[in-house]
C-alpha cells in the first residue's frame, strides 16, 4: 500500500468517525429536543394547577371572611340578647 493510499484511507476513517460523531449529536439534540417540549407541556400543566390552587385559596379567604364577620354579628347580636 503506498502512502497516498494509506492517507486517503486514514482520512476516509476520521470522517466516518465525524460523520458517526455527527449521527450520535443529532440523535442526542433529538431527545433534548423531545425533553424540552415535555418540560413545556409539564410548565404549562403546573401553572394551570397553581392558578386553580390559588384561585381555590382566593375563595377559602373569601370564606373566612365571611365567616369572620358572620362570627362577630353573631357574637354581638348574643351580647345583645344577654343584655336585655
Amino acid at each position: 500500500m503506498n502512502k497516498v493510499s494509506q492517507q486517503t484511507e486514514e482520512v476516509s476513517a476520521a470522517v466516518e468517525e465525524i460523520f458517526s460523531s455527527a449521527e450520535n449529536m443529532v440523535h442526542e439534540m433529538d431527545g433534548i429536543v423531545h425533553l424540552a417540549r415535555e418540560t413545556a407541556d409539564n410548565s404549562g400543566y403546573v401553572a394551570a394547577a397553581a392558578q386553580q390552587q390559588t384561585a381555590t385559596i382566593e375563595q377559602v379567604a373569601s370564606s373566612a371572611g365571611t365567616i369572620s364577620k358572620l362570627a362577630f354579628e353573631l357574637k354581638a347580636l348574643m351580647l345583645h340578647f344577654h343584655y336585655e
